[in-house]
C-alpha cells in the first residue's frame, strides 16, 4: 500500500518521501505473497489430489471474495458489463494473448488471473519438479527471467501488460520448490537467507544513493526482488515459530 501511495500520492503526501528507500520497492509484496502461494500449492499437491478437487478448492477459497469486491468495484466506477464479465471469469487480462488484439488487457485485477494460471501450470509441473527439483527449478528461473525481459522489449504493445505475469514466474516456482522441500529436515535454508540479505542490501543502498528511487523500472531490481522474498519469509517464519 505504501509503494502504491508513493507512486500516486507523493505530491500530496510529501511525508512519504522520507520513506522512499523502503517504499520504492513496495511492490515486492507481490513477490512475497506469490512465494507463499507456491509453498501452499506444493503442500496441497503433495497430498496427490485429483485435478478437479484441486481446482474446486482453489475456486472456493478465492473467487467468492473476489467476485464480491469485483462487483462493488464495477458499481462504483459504473463500468461496462462486458468488462465485468471478463474479469468475473478472470479472462480479461489475457484478451490480447487469447484473441490477438493489439493493446492492453485489463490489468486492474491481473493478480487473480495470474494466480490461477500458476495453479493450472503447477499440476503437470509439480511431479517433474519433485523428481528433478534443482534442475527444473533452475530451468524455470532462467526461462522466467528471459521471458520477462523479452516481454518488456517486444510484447508490451501487442500483448498488453503480460510482463506483470512473466515477471512473477521465477518467484512463484521458487515457492513451489521450497514447498516441496519444506518437510525435509535436511533442507538447508541458511544460504537462501544470506542471498536474500545481500540482495536487499544492494537494493537498499542503491535506492538510497539514487535519492530513494528504484534502480530502474523493470531492470536489475526485479531480479534482486526474486531473491529477497524467500530468505525474508523463511527468517520471519523461524522468528514467529
Amino acid at each position: 500500500m505504501g509503494g502504491h501511495c508513493l507512486s500516486f500520492c507523493s505530491d500530496q503526501w510529501t511525508f512519504l518521501n522520507y520513506f522512499r528507500p523502503v517504499l520504492a520497492y513496495g511492490y515486492g509484496g507481490v513477490e512475497i505473497f506469490l512465494f507463499l502461494s507456491g509453498i501452499g500449492i506444493a503442500l496441497s499437491l503433495s497430498k496427490s489430489p485429483t485435478f478437479m478437487n484441486f481446482i474446486i478448492r482453489r475456486v472456493s477459497r478465492i473467487l467468492p471474495a473476489y467476485w464480491i469486491i469485483l462487483t462493488f468495484f464495477y458499481l462504483l466506477i459504473n463500468g461496462s458489463f462486458r468488462d465485468y464479465f471478463g474479469d468475473f471469469l478472470t479472462l480479461s487480462y489475457w484478451y490480447p494473448l487469447m484473441i490477438g488484439t493489439t493493446g492492453r488487457g485489463n490489468a486492474t485485477f491481473w493478480y487473480v488471473s495470474a494466480a490461477f494460471a500458476f495453479y493450472l501450470l503447477s499440476v503437470p509441473l509439480f511431479p517433474i519438479l519433485k523428481k528433478y527439483p534443482r534442475t527444473i527449478t533452475s530451468l524455470i528461473l532462467l526461462i522466467g527471467i528471459s521471458l520477462f525481459y523479452l516481454g518488456i522489449i517486444w510484447c508490451q504493445d501487442t500483448l498488453g501488460r503480460i510482463h506483470l505475469f512473466l515477471a512473477r514466474i521465477p518467484i512463484y516456482f521458487s515457492g513451489l520448490y521450497v514447498g516441496s522441500k519444506i518437510t525435509d529436515i535436511r533442507f538447508n535454508t541458511f544460504t537462501i537467507c544470506l542471498i536474500s540479505l545481500l540482495s536487499y542490501l544492494i537494493l537498499g543502498i542503491g535506492s538510497r544513493v539514487l535519492g530513494g528511487r528504484v534502480i530502474t523500472s523493470y531492470g536489475f531490481n526485479f531480479v534482486l526482488l526474486y531473491f529477497i522474498a524467500p530468505g525474508l519469509i523463511i527468517a520471519l517464519a523461524s522468528l514467529f515459530r
